[in-house]
């Protein structure tokens, strides 16, 4: 019998939350625990000693970074994976206090069971240098070259980002770098059939994806599925999971989660938030590629 570990996430973000609730137990086969806000993690932390927090920085109440000076203090053995969508703002601040892990949002869930699994297998210091989406920059001599497969609630994610099947990108605000070829489903039964065919290098999926009937069907958790996806043998490269904030308050969730409740202004577009969201993606993308050497030299 394996020695199980506790895993604590912390995220006041309901739809990423549900989805790791019931993804990662049947990827790392560790116990989960869950809080949402600052406060409600430092009494998980005092009664339950989880070995390992998924910690978001931006929480209600007591903030991500006080929570990371706190368990640096009094739980020193603890191993921090900091999330953040704010990672310029906080490198340097849980830069200075030691962090195990830094992981932009939208997060790369494999790449976050990975590290889990590799700080739970060592006593030994494995603190990292925090890296911010803004750090990542073209490299000369080569340019990214990727499949990329979505699955969407809508048609537009795919064309947020400069890539395209041919030599013709969509319109697009960020500048084209990189060669890509795309396909995308918006029910979560066509997932597996389209990426046994594709074959790709990066999925991107949204928390919440509907089951059987594309554009405008109630959307579910895809946390099986890309649980699904991650232990199949076309497990990609990368799997980027992305949802919508949702604060606590709105949703009246003072305790544990309960299931995701879809808004109804979905469609309701900020295209200054658009952009600056396609932008982190566009470089993450670019710092998959760089890592797993999916690149093409150019003249």
């Amino acid at each position: 019998m394996p020695d199980l570990k506790k895993v604590l996430v912390v995220d006041d973000d309901v739809s990423l939350i549900n989805a790791l609730q019931e993804c990662l137990p049947k990827v790392c086969k560790h116990t989960l625990l869950v809080a949402l806000t600052g406060e409600e993690a430092l009494k998980v932390l005092e009664e339950q000693k989880p070995d390992v927090l998924l910690l978001d920085m931006q929480l209600p109440g007591i903030k991500g970074p006080k929570v990371l000076e706190i368990i640096r203090e009094k739980y020193p053995k603890t191993k921090v994976l900091v999330i953040t969508s704010y990672d310029s703002e906080v490198k340097n601040i849980v830069g200075d206090l030691g962090v195990d892990g830094f992981f932009p949002k939208p997060i790369n869930v494999i790449e976050v069971v990975n590290r889990i699994e590799e700080v739970l297998k060592t006593e030994k210091d494995t603190i990292v240098t925090p890296i911010s989406i803004d750090e990542i920059t073209k490299k000369e001599g080569v340019i990214p070259t990727a499949k990329i497969f979505f699955i969407e609630r809508e048609f537009c994610m795919p064309y947020l980002l400069p890539i395209s099947h041919g030599e013709q990108y969509p319109p697009s605000a960020i500048e084209p770098y990189g060669e890509y070829e795309y396909e995308a489903v918006y029910c979560q039964k066509d997932a597996m059939p389209a990426l046994k065919k594709f074959r790709p290098d990066i999925v991107i999926s949204a928390t919440d994806v509907p089951e059987k009937e594309s554009f405008g069907a109630k959307s579910v958790s895809t946390a099986n599925l890309i649980a699904k996806i991650i232990k199949s043998k076309l497990a990609p490269k990368a799997i980027i999971m992305h949802g919508r904030h949702q604060d606590l308050e709105s949703l009246n969730m003072p305790g544990s989660p309960d299931k995701w409740i879809e808004d109804e202004d979905m469609y309701n577009y900020d295209e200054e938030k658009n952009r600056e969201n396609a932008e982190r993606l566009n470089k993450m993308i670019w710092s998959i590629c760089y890592k797993h050497n999916l690149v093409k030299k150019t003249a």
